[in-house]
């Protein structure tokens, strides 16, 4: 089946899957180490817009059936929650009234997000579920067709750097929410003060 695929384009897919995965890292604010974007909110929604180019890539260019409609799916999926998800931030960074992540984290020391804003965190934590494809929105992997979805055709260093990628931009929605919603950022402040 891969040679009747494009070539180019199917071992492109996972590459460019990973950079993105491993770029977006980018918006995360270090704070000890004075590295803050002013737009990170931006550079954040690009990326996150750009995500669903290697998922198309993956699912059209196996010249697959079931791969072309696992990736049509998740990308439908991935576009529809990433709306809802980018109006939620935007709503969070007009209360702030900046675009810096790390203006977010100092307003934090002052009333924590959560407190005021506790629904739309759930719908936010909702969205990142099925943005992210975990369980009740994991339509994209079609498990229930005995298919794996867009990844079908790949096997060794490709399904790798799909899943490197894939998990790569858990832990990073994951870290993205606490510092966004919870108090982990305060937490690990007040720690490492108390160390130093």
């Amino acid at each position: 089946m891969l040679f009747k695929g494009n070539n180019f384009i199917f071992f492109s897919g996972p590459i460019l899957g990973i950079i993105l995965s491993l770029f977006i890292w980018g918006c995360i604010p270090y704070y000890f180490f004075f590295f803050d974007l002013y737009m990170g909110l931006c550079l954040f929604m690009c990326i996150v817009a750009i995500n669903i180019y290697p998922l198309l890539m993956r699912g059209w260019s196996s010249n697959s059936k079931y791969s072309l409609v696992g990736g049509l799916r998740g990308v439908a999926q991935s576009v529809s929650y990433e709306v809802r998800l980018i109006l939620l931030l935007l709503i969070l960074f007009i209360l702030v009234s900046c675009l810096s992540f790390l203006e977010v984290l100092r307003y934090q020391y002052y009333i924590f997000i959560l407190f005021f804003y506790i629904f739309s965190g759930f719908i936010f934590f909702v969205s990142l579920l099925a943005e992210l494809n975990r369980t009740p929105f994991d339509f994209s992997e079609g498990e229930s067709e005995l298919v794996s979805g867009f990844n079908i055709e790949y096997g060794r260093v490709g399904f790798t750097l799909i899943f490197i990628g894939e998990y790569s931009i858990i832990i990073f929605f994951s870290l993205f929410y606490c510092l966004l919603f919870c108090f982990f950022y305060l937490v690990i402040t007040i720690v490492l003060l108390h160390i130093i």
